[in-house]
């Protein structure tokens, strides 16, 4: 079976679902005639597809489209019959999609003569089709198809009366006349869900409506918990029902407003007994109970107020005895801690400045301690002198700055003191020392030299140049160092 015959045998599906539904009709032997009709030409007729509408003829006997023999195998035939018959076929199949539709929608009950009329007259087309009459066919089709329509708009129309009275009668409390609306709007149509949720609100609503006036009774005698709940299981039951739902809005808008004169009666008292921090959690939690609230608002602000200042007291309290302990590092933070709350606070701008004098001064000094041939130099030496002269001024207060002080102290004095250094050459070797000179040929020579790095090299014509690197360390024993250039070019 091709394309086109699997189209025409749908149709036949169709039409056999119709005829069923009005089989119990005065109409049963009519659609079941046409049937053996159609039946019989569906196992005769071969089908071509065609790109605008279906065409068939008899396997046996084509279909006629006059009498001088032209028929209507040829899908592009401008016959007036032919084309009569392709715009049939398209009809047939668009009326047949909607008689099914009108049927499951149970038209026969509530469009019981307009339905049968229209059916009648869809047979009838059928039959002209099968007698080969298409034009007659083509414009019974087409009257079949308006009536269909029709009788789809009166559905449509008493669908929406029905659904509308459901819900006039619901929010009149008129329960069974509710029920008795959206049955009807769902023999119209079965399939909608708007019918189907009325007719369940409907059937519940006399216990909803018991769970209501009870929710309301609770409510008078300032039994909110109980009225909120008893109003959440009647809202569940029928959660469309809008007094229903402003009944709950307003017993939670009571709770909310018990609760939030609770939060802000806690954050109160909080706030006299020196807790900051609880004030401020139940002030928070009535600014969300009821946002833009400017008693809570200004509640939040006072437990912030009296938090800071106990942060600082604490803070500043805390960075004292640690700087006394000469934790530096540690004490400082809390001081910056303590200036992110208030940067007005002067113990704790004072705190930590002294502490940041503290510790660059510790650092300068470790550095020249760490690296003491730095002070070689003269400018680092008197650099050294400057430092030694700051720590000095706290020195008495910070032991631990004391001790350095008095480290780099020695090692300055170290700096300043000569050591011996003899240099041993062979009397033909140019010898001289960086930052002290040229000392010129020798076979020995002794120099005092301040503590330091230095590079002693040597030079001779035809020779190599050598060179020696070498440390006169604070207070260490005399040097000897041998300079000679032995190695000829």
């Amino acid at each position: 079976m091709d394309f086109e015959q699997a189209k025409e045998a749908r149709r036949q599906r169709r039409l056999t679902i119709v005829i069923g539904s009005i089989a119990a009709a005065t109409l049963f032997v009519a659609w079941f005639s046409v049937l053996n009709l159609l039946t019989e030409d569906t196992q005769n007729e071969p089908v071509q597809e065609t790109a605008t509408a279906s065409s068939a003829t008899p396997a046996q006997q084509p279909d006629r489209a006059s009498d001088s023999g032209e028929t209507c195998a040829d899908p592009r035939s401008q016959a007036p019959e032919c084309v009569a018959r392709r715009k049939a076929l398209m009809t047939w199949s668009e009326a047949s999609e909607l008689a099914e539709d009108l049927n499951e929608r149970n038209a026969a009950e509530w469009a019981t003569l307009p339905f049968a009329q229209a059916v009648s007259d869809f047979a009838s087309a059928a039959q002209l089709f099968q007698d080969n009459a298409f034009i007659e066919a083509e414009a019974q089709f087409s009257d079949a198809l308006t009536q269909f329509k029709q009788v789809e708009q009166t559905g449509r129309e008493k669908f929406d009366d029905s659904l509308q009275q459901g819900w006039t009668a619901l929010d009149n409390e008129a329960t069974d006349d509710a029920v008795a609306a959206f049955e009807q709007a769902l023999a119209i149509d079965p399939r909608s869900d708007r019918a189907q949720t009325g007719l369940e609100r409907a059937q519940a609503q006399g216990e909803t409506l018991d769970l209501y006036y009870q929710g309301l009774v609770a409510r008078s005698e300032a039994r909110l918990d109980d009225a909120r709940s008893l109003l959440e299981q009647a809202a569940a039951r029928d959660p469309g029902n809008a007094k229903i739902n402003d009944a709950l809005q307003s017993v939670v808008a009571d709770i909310r407003n018990n609760n939030y004169r609770g939060r802000l009666s806690i954050g109160f008292q909080a706030l006299e007994q020196g807790d900051g921090a609880r004030a401020r959690d139940a002030f928070t939690q009535a600014l969300a109970l009821r946002p833009g609230s400017a008693e809570a608002t200004q509640g939040i602000q006072q437990a912030d107020t009296l938090v800071r200042s106990q942060s600082l007291d604490r803070l500043i309290t805390n960075a004292d005895d640690l700087a006394e302990r000469e934790m530096w590092e540690a004490s400082r933070a809390l001081y910056a801690q303590a200036l992110d709350l208030d940067g007005t606070v002067q113990a704790a701008i004072d705190g930590k400045a002294t502490l940041d004098r503290l510790l660059e001064l510790e650092a300068q000094m470790d550095d020249l301690i760490a690296r003491p041939f730095r002070m070689s130099s003269t400018a680092v030496f008197q650099f050294a002198e400057n430092v030694l002269a700051d720590a000095r001024t706290y020195t008495g207060t910070w032991p631990r700055l004391s001790a350095k002080a008095t480290q780099l102290e020695g090692l300055m004095e170290n700096m300043q003191t000569p050591v011996r250094l003899t240099l041993v050459s062979d009397g033909r070797t140019n010898v001289s020392i960086q930052r002290v000179g040229e000392i010129g040929q020798f076979d020995e020579r002794i120099l005092d030299v301040l503590p330091g790095s230095y590079v002693v090299t040597g030079a001779r014509a035809g020779f190599r140049d050598v060179r020696q690197d070498f440390d006169v360390l604070p207070g260490s024993d005399p040097i000897t160092l041998t300079v000679i250039c032995r190695d000829e070019f």
